[in-house]
């Protein structure tokens, strides 16, 4: 048809409510409103129709059946908060841009897509999420509305815990997930949250913990006072006065400063502040743990930091104004400006073995790898 316009006047049971024909039904999840965009009938099919919305993506609809079949493509949100991996993908929480707000998969390809929108009680709409992790069937975010605890599989569950249920602080900026919950660091403490949705004592308190990373048996703890290590399963308390997180080698400044990101690949932990980015090896314990700086990893370059990751082939510091990315076996440097390479400030990044995604407020980015890690 020329116009959507037209397609409705050759189906007039377009007329109706486009909700009522199209919404997918899922436990716990609000009704939303929405309008068709734009429509197309196959030409060699005279029972399929191709219709767009203006929030709940693509449909293939039957109109002699009034039955349509969803074909989500891109993210629920505007912008990307964070990442996680996720089989053969990537998990994509948001920023709180748009009307609707959840987790999105997408496949390394780009092909596929999947949404787990906000539900009833916990509804993620107009939330800002600073950190996410996964573990088995399940996505722990951390926002600026509490620890979100979201089932990956099933009737795809959330749960929500806040200053009401003991956190420190509704702003969560770091997760850190085990078998039966997770630590969240938030911007008063460090608190171990029970798959109940309990919490545990409160350590650090009044602290901002902008990071953590778990290293074998060990929880490194990236906070405003510098880096911290303790015990990762906390003890039988979870978080008790006497599982308090050690200062790390106290006596280099480096590690005294704000840490502003964590990450870890092998045997190396990668601890970034706002002047320097250095090599700590978790194996030789919190006290003795001797740093290497790496001067090509200058977050000076990148502006105020956001995040490191690291594997066996590239160390990456992203920050609000670019990203840098150094080889590990060949020392090459692959730096990526904000507005030229990369639409707007990275909030999160992702290594996987053949690309590199950055999560930004305009979205979501992939690079392909080259054969050093790096990007073409």
């Amino acid at each position: 048809a020329p116009t959507l316009a037209d397609l409705v006047q050759r189906y007039p049971g377009l007329r109706a409510q486009p909700q009522l024909l199209l919404r997918r039904t899922a436990p716990n999840r609000p009704i939303g409103n929405f309008a068709l965009t734009a429509g197309a009938a196959s030409p060699d099919r005279a029972s399929e129709l191709w219709l767009g919305t203006d929030g709940e993506g693509l449909f293939r609809f039957d109109p002699v059946f009034g039955q349509g079949s969803a074909l989500p493509y891109g993210l629920l949100d505007a912008g990307a908060g964070a990442l996680a991996p996720a089989a053969n993908g990537v998990w994509v929480a948001g920023l709180g841009l748009s009307r609707r707000g959840g987790l999105t998969f997408a496949s390394t390809d780009l092909q596929r897509w999947s949404w787990i929108e906000g539900t009833i009680t916990v509804p993620l709409a107009g939330v800002r999420t600073f950190a996410m992790a996964t573990r088995g069937a399940r996505a722990w975010l951390g926002t600026d509305r509490g620890l979100v605890r979201v089932q990956l599989d099933g009737a795809q569950e959330m749960r929500a815990t806040t200053r009401l249920g003991g956190l420190p602080d509704d702003r969560v900026f770091a997760v850190a997930p085990r078998d039966d919950g997770a630590w969240a660091g938030t911007g008063r403490g460090l608190v171990f949250v029970f798959d109940s949705l309990g919490a545990g004592e409160s350590l650090l308190r009044d602290v901002a913990v902008h990071a953590l990373q778990t290293t074998g048996t060990t929880l490194w703890v990236g906070s405003q006072r510098g880096l911290f290590a303790m015990p990762a399963d906390g003890g039988a308390g979870r978080g008790t006065v006497a599982d308090a997180p050690r200062a790390a080698n106290a006596a280099d400044l480096v590690l005294r400063m704000p840490i502003r990101a964590l990450a870890a690949s092998d045997s190396v932990l990668l601890v970034a502040t706002d002047d320097a980015v250095v090599l700590v090896d978790p194996r030789a314990g919190a006290a003795s743990s001797a740093v290497q700086r790496l001067p090509a990893l200058d977050p000076r370059f990148v502006g105020e930091v956001t995040r490191v990751a690291a594997d066996e082939r590239a160390f990456v510091v992203a920050g609000r104004d670019g990203v840098l990315l150094v080889s590990r076996s060949t020392g090459a440097r692959r730096e990526l400006r904000v507005p030229l390479d990369v639409p707007g400030p990275v909030l999160d990044v992702l290594l996987q073995r053949d690309a590199v995604f950055l999560a930004t407020a305009h979205g979501l980015l992939r690079y392909q790898r080259t054969g050093d890690g790096l990007v073409p």
